[in-house]
């Protein structure tokens, strides 16, 4: 297998884990990138890296890191080969806006009211200041 970086895009699809033998189960996604022509790209997670997507929305954007497979099938009938292209990812990251959570999100609006506060206690003291005799 090869390996890429990333894949960035929006969950459009997040199915389920499927067991698919006793040994083996996969979960797939889809994603959306946010490209100029959005493309719908399906990963696919297998074993215990299906449990990466829990926790995941449709709608939420992420990053995949994936691997790239291919293999290919001989038509027992026809004889013919198909090709298949497939990605395997393995591992899973909340882009930093879905990673915003409220606690965050009150703590820098609170740092942020603090910091205003001192600036304005400042100023005003600046002005008070101006008016004493020395």
């Amino acid at each position: 297998m090869s390996k890429i970086e990333t894949v960035k895009g929006k969950i459009i699809v997040l199915n389920e884990t499927v067991q698919i033998s006793e040994a083996f189960s996969k979960r797939e996604i889809v994603l959306e990138t946010d490209d100029k022509y959005p493309q719908r790209i399906p990963i696919e997670f297998t074993q215990d890296k299906c449990e990466l997507l829990n926790g995941l929305k449709v709608g939420e954007t992420i990053i995949a890191n994936v691997n790239i497979g291919g293999r290919c099938w001989n038509n027992p009938k026809t004889g013919e080969d198909k090709y298949f292209l497939s990605l395997h990812g393995w591992k899973v990251e909340k882009t930093e806006k879905e990673n915003y959570n409220t606690e965050q999100f009150a703590e820098k609006q609170t740092t942020k009211t603090f910091k205003e506060d001192i600036i304005n206690d400042t100023v005003e003291q600046q002005e008070d200041d101006s008016e004493l005799p020395f």
